[in-house]
């Protein structure tokens, strides 16, 4: 059974690494106990589906054009951060988890609100992210890693591709140890998620074209990053 969108069991996290477009490429598997045996014997599959998530930098220009202020950048730098130290929290403890996102970026809390707005510099910081990232979750990564129940919602009512939530993290978590009971789990969607149904991930019947972007997305999504 592949990774999708939905509550998924038994996963491990095998890949935390940046493509050549400077977007992070998280690596998902599902890990089963199988008999190996009768798996042989019956010429199926043993390997199961890995499912590759982009996550992309933060932009200045926001949906539908808009350009961003320098606060709407700050929450923006939020919801790409955010869920990349909640899945750190999963592996070690907080006060273990270092970061130094503005290193070499010259902005402070006196330039802020004018070096922010600079894409150059959101990429800077966005390039901080991931390597500080990565780098602290090297030990965690691989097929024998520590298995999580994981959720993913849809990208939106559109898209049916998996995404990470971004949002609201401390009370409506998306990632935990599969050693948490199931009848104790928090991980579960939100009242709002399922009205928008983001907790399906169903294709919609007459769909709008997929644009040249979302192809490649999807491209990457299912068929490995592309190079």
């Amino acid at each position: 059974m592949s990774v999708n969108v939905g509550i998924n069991e038994n996963i491990v996290i095998t890949k935390a690494t940046k493509n050549d477009k400077g977007s992070l490429v998280l690596g998902f598997k599902k890990v089963e106990n199988i008999d190996m045996a009768a798996a042989l014997n019956s010429g199926g599959q043993l390997e199961h589906k890995e499912r590759d998530i982009l996550v992309y930098g933060p932009k200045v220009e926001g949906y539908g054009g808009v350009m961003r202020d320098w606060k709407g950048v700050l929450g923006a730098i939020a919801e790409f951060k955010d869920p990349l130290h909640h899945i750190l929290m999963q592996y070690t403890t907080t006060d273990k988890i270092k970061w130094d996102i503005l290193k070499e970026t010259g902005v402070n809390s006196d330039n802020m609100a004018n070096k922010l707005v600079d894409q150059t510099i959101l990429d800077k910081i966005t390039n901080n992210i991931i390597d500080q990232f990565n780098s602290q979750m090297t030990a965690f990564v691989g097929e024998n890693g520590k298995k999580m129940r994981v959720l993913f919602i849809r990208q939106s009512q559109a898209k049916h591709y998996p995404k990470l939530r971004t949002r609201f993290l401390d009370s409506q978590p998306f990632i935990e140890p599969m050693s948490v009971p199931k009848e104790a789990s928090k991980v579960a969607f939100s009242k709002y998620e399922k009205e928008k149904g983001l907790d399906k991930g169903d294709v919609v019947a007459g769909a709008a074209t997929v644009s040249a972007a979302d192809a490649s997305q999807a491209a990457s999504l299912f068929g490995g990053v592309e190079e």
